[in-house]
């Protein structure tokens, strides 16, 4: 993986489809945005919202999600 390794930019694939269409073609995978609304159930759900945001996931506020602790020492 040290020459192989693939950096994903997690905020950049939230809102961007064609930078999830850009990795999936780098890494030789089919392009599918199939699932993108999902919220896993695995442990409860998100951490943030559990399974509030279920066939929306989407529209889940993630990119301000760091609000939550600037004042959390």
């Amino acid at each position: 993986m040290k020459h192989n390794k693939v950096v994903i930019n997690y905020n950049k694939w939230f809102v961007d489809v064609n930078y999830r269409q850009q990795l999936s073609s780098q890494l030789n995978f089919e392009f599918s945005d199939a699932g993108i609304n999902e919220v896993k159930g695995h442990g409860g759900g998100i951490s943030f919202d559990q399974l509030s945001f279920q066939g929306k996931g989407s529209e889940m506020n993630v990119l301000g999600r760091w609000q939550e602790f600037v004042n959390h020492p």
